[in-house]
């Protein structure tokens, strides 16, 4: 009994190690579990937040390529604007070039019409001194002639 006591020690002994040690080494892979999930949880945050980051990527490459689109058009605009607005002054001094060749053409023919006048005057003033004197006059049908002025309507600058 002696041998049979001995065992039934060193057995409850061995046992009691045993268990000692399987539960010492189930809470470790509790805890090392219980770190997995908790690894696992901060992953799919940062596998969620990647996502959005993405979504959000994309989205801002949309609107930067609308932006660039945009500057490109309002390059464009102040391109044409410019332009228009050369093609503009080169057009309104052309217009103040005529319209001083308009004035002075008017003054010319003013002053050619009024030289008519004094000539018709001063043949009526011969005719009638003529008369006067007894001088045969013949009559001979004055021609009249006006001078027409044409002006060409001209465009400046390319459109």
């Amino acid at each position: 009994m002696s041998n049979d006591l001995t065992f039934l020690n060193t057995y409850t002994e061995v046992v009691q190690e045993n268990v000692s040690a399987i539960i010492k080494q189930n809470f470790v892979f509790q805890t090392q579990l219980k770190m997995a999930e908790n690894k696992l949880a901060l992953l799919d945050d940062a596998v969620r937040n990647a996502d959005n980051l993405s979504v959000q990527n994309k989205e801002l490459q949309t609107k930067i390529n609308e932006l660039i689109s945009l500057t490109s058009s309002y390059k464009t605009v102040a391109d044409d604007k410019s332009r228009l607005q050369s093609s503009l002054n080169e057009t309104s001094q052309v217009k103040n070039q005529m319209q001083a060749q308009l004035n002075d053409m008017q003054q010319e023919l003013t002053r050619l019409r009024l030289k008519a006048d004094e000539f018709d005057s001063m043949k009526k003033e011969n005719t009638a001194l003529k008369k006067k004197l007894g001088l045969d006059t013949e009559k001979t049908p004055v021609k009249k002639t006006e001078k027409t002025v044409v002006l060409k309507e001209t465009t400046a600058g390319t459109f």
